[in-house]
């Protein structure tokens, strides 16, 4: 049986009369378009059986339209919650996206040259700790530009986009004192030397203007609820009700859940104000 010839863009055109920017406009997303003229090439294409060919566009364009998108803690609720709204706005600019799940400490370079390999457009990352061998290689492949999302970054190369922890952690400060706090924690992640968050120093810095001081600072291991619940448990059980901190800042909401938790499970739920950070969609739990 002989196989028939794969259709061309150009028998699209003919058939809808329209240009050939036309076409590839019809079948690239966020591409500016009538729908009068979308809908009259792609009921061409369809009934010709035409099928956009990406890898010829991408040696056309040198774009591959492929973007990398590397994840390091899952475990944090606001990663699925950022994830989804960041897919769905790069697939509405006709972009594809490469997930890269480096969770239980891979090794992050070869991951990094495997987006060089699939030629990447660029890479975003959406985690918490940037290793040197990331770095390195980051580096080494110039031609990929790299984001980092909802961090600070001590490196040049990167462009960074976040939230304005400062502003944040000056509000939640004057919330807490005005609660009544006299007593203050923050909890957090581990600290690293690639990224940071300035939500504890700027936290601890109105603190410090308006008379009170950081009482303690207890670091998690990674952002995993019930990590957060067990280390705050063993806070809670060396420490009697009468001494323990008024107000806790947590460096996300899911180390808040795992605080509460803990408050639950020990006892001093009443006598304690928990602050989380993201606002994830399970923060309107009535359990929280």
């Amino acid at each position: 049986m002989k196989c028939s010839s794969r259709i061309t863009a150009s028998e699209v055109v003919e058939k809808a009369g329209v240009s050939r920017w036309t076409v590839s406009r019809a079948f690239t997303p966020g591409k500016p378009i009538s729908e009068d003229v979308k809908k009259r090439v792609r009921s061409a294409a369809k009934e010709l059986g035409y099928k956009p060919n990406l890898l010829a566009r991408s040696l056309s364009t040198k774009r591959t339209g492929l973007v990398a998108v590397v994840v390091d803690h899952f475990e944090n609720q606001n990663v699925i919650k950022v994830l989804g709204k960041l897919t769905s706005a790069l697939q509405k600019q006709g972009l594809r996206v490469l997930l890269i799940n480096v969770t239980h400490g891979d090794n992050v370079s070869e991951f990094v040259e495997l987006a060089d390999q699939h030629q990447a457009d660029g890479v975003i990352f959406l985690g918490a700790t940037l290793t040197e061998d990331f770095i390195s290689t980051a580096r080494e492949i110039t031609r990929i530009p790299l984001v980092v999302a909802f961090r600070d970054c001590y490196l040049d190369e990167p462009l960074v986009i976040n939230t304005n922890d400062t502003k944040a952690g000056e509000q939640i400060a004057d919330l807490c004192i005005k609660e009544g706090a006299k007593t203050f924690a923050y909890l957090s992640s581990p600290q690293n030397t690639s990224t940071y968050l300035k939500r504890k120093d700027a936290y601890e810095a109105r603190l410090k203007e308006c008379g009170f001081t950081l009482d303690r600072h207890i670091e998690i291991g990674r952002y995993d609820q019930f990590l957060a619940s067990e280390i705050f448990g063993r806070y809670l059980d060396k420490t009697p009700i009468v001494e323990r901190v008024d107000a806790v800042f947590c460096e996300n909401d899911t180390i808040a859940f795992g605080v509460i938790d803990a408050l639950k499970l020990k006892g001093g739920y009443a006598q304690m104000s928990v602050v989380g950070f993201d606002n994830v969609p399970f923060g309107a739990s009535s359990a929280y």
